[in-house]
């Protein structure tokens, strides 16, 4: 697996353990549910239900007892090997390996997929194909029939198909992921010094925003100066009155002066 930030991949750990757990106690209800079945035979209905009792018991001791720090990473290929195990004690108490319910045997290996650890998916495989090879061995050496040989070499060439393209999958999915892990880091690498501002980049902006205020400040007073200049002062004192030369209506203030023309 691709080396992940230690955030990313503590939420990765704790999808694949709740999907795990999840995974277990459904199989052991599927396995109370076809225990539970008319047609079921009393041996295998006891195989059942024991079985679906090692499958309740192991997803109770080891997500809710056991500490998720023990083991460390190899954590979960030790758990999908029990389950393997469990599911190999299932085919010897149903029937051996002609039993009818051999589907359950493939669920410890498909369940290695969606962690994307091609180590999980060989080791679970490979324990699945010994455990079966056995049971296979065993019966055929109790009771030497052909049929069964033959039907034991079905199972067990479709069980070497089974995890071969398991591991296919489980390879394609890691390459992916860590492909994609990688161009996340890139980004973040990439855009982490952009966006990034230093303390000092900081004080260098306060001040420039500073000045700019400043300089505003400044160029506002000095348009409101020259508006002031450029327009003429009116006085709000109340005027005093001029007095009239005498003989003429026309006040005293009003002559017009010898200089211009204008009124005085």
């Amino acid at each position: 697996m691709a080396t992940q930030p230690p955030d990313e991949a503590a939420g990765y750990e704790r999808r694949i353990r709740i999907a795990s757990e999840l995974a277990t106690w459904g199989t052991s209800f599927v396995l109370v549910a076809s225990a539970a079945l008319p047609t079921t035979d009393e041996t295998s209905r006891l195989g059942l239900l024991f079985s679906a009792f090692m499958f309740a018991a192991f997803a109770l001791l080891w997500f809710r007892l056991l500490p998720a720090r023990i083991f460390g990473p190899r954590r979960f290929t030790i758990g999908t090997a029990i389950t393997q195990l469990i599911s190999a004690a299932l085919l010897v108490l149903t029937g051996g390996a002609d039993s009818n319910y051999f589907v359950f045997f493939f669920l410890p290996t498909l369940a290695t997929t969606f962690a994307m650890r091609l180590f999980a998916t060989v080791v679970t495989g490979t324990i699945a194909i010994a455990s079966y090879f056995v049971v296979l061995a065993a019966d055929v050496a109790v009771t030497p029939d052909r049929v069964l040989l033959e039907t034991g070499a079905v199972r067990l060439s479709a069980l070497f198909a089974l995890i071969a393209m398991s591991a296919l999958i489980t390879k394609t999915m890691q390459d992916t992921h860590r492909t994609s892990s990688s161009t996340s880091r890139a980004l973040r690498r990439s855009r982490s010094p952009a966006l990034t501002i230093s303390p000092r980049s900081r004080v260098r902006c306060s001040k420039s925003r500073d000045r700019h205020s400043t300089s505003t400040a400044s160029f506002s007073s000095r348009v409101a100066s020259s508006w002031m200049r450029a327009t003429p002062s009116v006085s709000m004192a109340r005027p005093r009155r001029s007095k009239a030369i005498p003989g003429s209506s026309i006040p005293l203030g009003c002559v017009p002066s010898a200089a211009g023309g204008r009124w005085s």
